[in-house]
């Protein structure tokens, strides 16, 4: 995976927001589940062949996983899976959900609520987010 830079974009129109519950939230029992939204769980890894990354989501049972070459970053892998989710999630017309995303790297979340985005692939899945609820009537990325 090569480099994703681009020139940078500016964020006008945002539907959707990100959220960090705190820890406090956690301790006293944030959990969400798939009756409140979409619920994922994503990690990635390193093998021989090269870097990977993964999502399971509870309420299929099952998940994916990706290799996506020897040079990706993590925090590419981690937006490449958010991105391909966000795919599935359209084509099954999902929309005004909110999306809890389980994972190790706040970064990449976190780049989702940037006004300012120099990279393809934070792009890509912003205008997707943008995509799958156009009104702005609830849709949410929640990280941890």
């Amino acid at each position: 995976m090569g480099s994703d830079r681009m020139f940078l974009r500016y964020v006008h129109h945002k539907t959707f927001t990100v959220k960090f519950p705190d820890k406090c939230k956690w301790q006293n029992g944030f959990n969400p589940d798939n009756t409140v939204g979409l619920v994922w769980y994503t990690d990635g890894y390193k093998t021989d062949k090269g870097i990977g990354t993964g999502v399971y989501r509870w309420c299929w049972r099952r998940g994916h996983n990706f290799i996506l070459g020897l040079h990706p970053t993590k925090f590419q892998a981690e937006m490449c899976i958010v991105k391909a989710r966000i795919m599935e999630n359209i084509e099954k017309g999902y929309t005004g959900k909110n999306i809890y995303i389980l994972s190790y790297i706040q970064a990449a979340i976190k780049a989702l609520d940037s006004f300012q985005i120099n990279s393809k692939l934070i792009w890509d899945c912003h205008q997707l987010l943008v995509k799958q609820d156009p009104t702005g009537m609830g849709a949410g990325t929640c990280g941890n």
